[in-house]
Formats: structure tokens, sequence, C-alpha cells
């Protein structure tokens, strides 16, 4: 349900009432909404209170705040070119999950300098019909000069003593923006960057310095992998190849660079505490054959590029790893089916009959890779390393 705004909006611009195209709007009981174009930042507080008290009139004879349900302040900018789409119903699910002040900006640079606004106060119904607990998103479009200073509209616009969560989807930031500055964690995309994602991202840690957090959805989406991956050594007759393993192999959807087999080979080699010695180029930044050292010796390594329709570029098919040679050869494999679901796990070891089983292995949602990560309450050790190996990989 939507109430209707009524009244002159703040500054002259139209009023859009309901939930509409808002990725927060199926969640909502009620929701009320606000726009303006050439406005600053004091019309857009002035509104979302004036949102509140229009969605929370206070009982007669009494008088009650609304409830506001958000835990943090949640910043997304919207890079030209991302995958803004996906984004928008990641923020619908994790409203659920995680409510926030979202404000979500774009910028124009080649606009007139000025800024354009749209508030949209969600309210939901508790056990009595009363009080409602609300929350909030602001869109922003951030023209001109204005685009290049986006902490003078966000700072204030920014809950008090709360946590605050930038996400930027497309590009990365660069390391002197005043964005990082002001936020607690960082989340970014790494594949899109490529090849040089790994380096950027540890250059944003370097920049963001201690005690934040940075979440890289390119390693998130890794877990499943990861998970799957571990399986293959908890039988005992596997478990002695973990330190003979002299061969991998990852094989990756062709196209456009990727950050994901860097950031799954530098999972491997941090987890069996392998250390780059050399590589032989390929045709593309960190594509080809690596090789590494380990307890037991070299260990080679082949980032292998396969044609897939089906897949988007960078996307992981398979990761196989062996030892020996011959009939003493043993090897183990994951190899994701074209649907994208599920998996194949197999095993051939000498002395033993080959084996294979089903395992899921279906690429998480943002929302659900964001929520998990917003439960972390320091940085990843495991990501820190393989982002450091990673980014060898690219660079040898």
């Amino acid at each position: 349900m939507s109430l209707e705004h009524e009244g002159k909006p703040e500054e002259g611009g139209p009023v859009d009432a309901g939930a509409g195209s808002a990725p927060l709007g199926a969640l909502a009981d009620f929701s009320s909404s606000w726009s303006g174009q050439g406005v600053d930042v004091n019309s857009i507080k002035a509104a979302l209170r004036r949102l509140l008290q229009e969605l929370n009139p206070p009982q007669e004879g009494q008088s009650h705040p609304p409830v506001k349900a958000s835990l943090l302040s949640r910043i997304v900018v919207l890079d030209r070119g991302a995958e803004n789409a996906r984004a928008m119903e990641a923020m619908g699910e994790l409203a659920r999950l995680h409510p926030s002040r979202t404000m979500m900006i774009s910028v124009d640079r080649d606009a007139p300098p000025g800024l354009d606004a749209d508030a949209t106060v969600y309210c939901q119904l508790q056990t009595g019909m009363q009080p409602r607990v609300c929350f909030e998103e602001i869109r922003l479009t951030a023209r001109g000069d204005l685009a290049g200073q986006l902490s003078s509209v966000v700072v204030p616009l920014l809950i008090p003593d709360m946590p605050v969560v930038l996400w930027w989807i497309g590009e990365s930031p660069a390391e002197d923006d005043e964005l990082l500055r002001i936020c607690n964690r960082l989340t970014i995309d790494s594949d899109p960057l490529g090849a040089q994602g790994p380096d950027r991202v540890q250059r944003l840690v370097a920049a963001m310095g201690p005690g934040k957090i940075v979440t890289d959805l390119a390693w998130a989406e890794l877990s499943p992998w990861q998970d799957v991956l571990a399986q293959l050594f908890d039988p005992l007759e596997t478990r002695p190849y973990q330190r003979t393993l002299d061969r991998v192999e990852i094989q990756y959807a062709a196209g456009t660079t990727s950050s994901r087999p860097l950031l799954m080979a530098g999972w491997l080699a941090s987890t069996f505490g392998w250390a780059l010695e050399a590589r032989e180029t390929g045709e593309q930044l960190g594509e080809g054959r690596h090789y590494l050292r380990g307890a037991a010796g070299q260990v080679e390594l082949h980032l292998t590029p396969r044609v897939a329709p089906s897949r988007s570029a960078g996307e992981l098919l398979s990761v196989s790893l062996s030892s020996g040679s011959g009939e003493g050869k043993a090897f183990l494999s994951v190899t994701r089916y074209e649907d994208g679901v599920c998996a194949t796990m197999r095993t051939r070891l000498p002395d033993h009959l080959e084996q294979s089983r089903v395992v899921p292995l279906a690429r998480p949602s943002w929302a659900s890779l964001l929520s998990g990560e917003l439960d972390r309450r320091k940085a990843d050790p495991a990501y820190l390393a393989s982002l450091a190996l990673a980014s060898k990989l690219a660079q040898a």
C-alpha cells in the first residue's frame, strides 16, 4: 500500500507517491515519497522528517516518534555500465535482512551542476498495528562539479553513530576518494576490473587503513567452490595428496579478463603454502602457465580459458588437481554443470576405484553474499592472503 504525499514538495520537485519501481517497496505495508530537482541537503532532510511524521501520525491523546529500524547507513554508488538491475534486486533483499538508510548515488558529470533527489520512507506494521517500523531510501543524482564532491552530500544524510557501508558498483573508487574515509566497510566487485583487479583492491585496502573491512563480491562468489574443493580431501585416502600435488588447472569461460580465476589460484596457493616462482605468458594478463614452489617440490598452475557461450566471462568451469604420473597418478576435480546449479566431484587414486558424485554448486545471489559479509566483524585473512598471491600471479 502507498500513501500519497500531499502538499508542496521541498524546492518545487514533483511528488512520486508509491513503491512503484523502488526495490524496497515489496517489503513495505505503507510508503510515501518525495522528489525534487536542484535541491540541497537540508531540503532532503526536511522531506524525510515530514514523510516519517505522515506515515506515523500520533494517536489521539498521545504522541510518539516514528520507530526507525535502520541498523546502518548504506551508500551505493552506481557507475555507468554497472550491473545496476542486479544491484537493485540485491538492495530489496538486503532491506529485509539488514534495514538501513540507503543512499543510491548516480553521477552525471556532463550535466549542469546540481543535485536531484527522490526520497521514500517505507513502513511495516508491527503487532497491534502500531507503531510502524520505518526505513528510508534516497536516490541522488549529482550533476556537474558536484559529482566530484559526493561526501559533501552524503555526510549530512548519514545516521549518527551508525556504521557506514559503501558499495561501489562498476569502476573502483580512487584511493583518495573522501567516501573511503567516512565508511567502515567497502564493498566492490573486482571481477569487472579484470586481471588488474587484485592489485587495485590491494591498494584500496591499504588506503582505507586498519580496522576497516573490504568485501569483494568476486571473492565471495568463490565460497561455494572452496567448500566443494575442500570436500575432495575429506576422505582419509585423499588427504596425503594435499602435500604432494604437482599440477593444478583452473578452467574458466573465455572473454574479457577476470579476477575470479586469479583469486581461486591465490586461494589454492595460500591454502597449500605455495610460493610463486615464474610464469609463461599467455595471451592475456594472468593467463598461462605458472610455476609455484611447495614443500614437496614444484607445482604447475594452469589458468585456461575455454569457449563457453552460456557462461559469463571469467566464470569458473572446473578445477582439477593431480599428483604423480603414470599408474601412480592421483587426480581430483570439480566440474560445474552448464546449468550453473550442480557440479561433479571426481577422484581417481592409485589402487582405488574411480569415484564421482553430484553436489550443489549454485551461484549465490549478491544479497546472500552481502548479508553474510555484513555479519563479519573483521577482515578476512584468507582473502587478504589470496589477494596478495593473485596480484603476484597477474603481474609476474
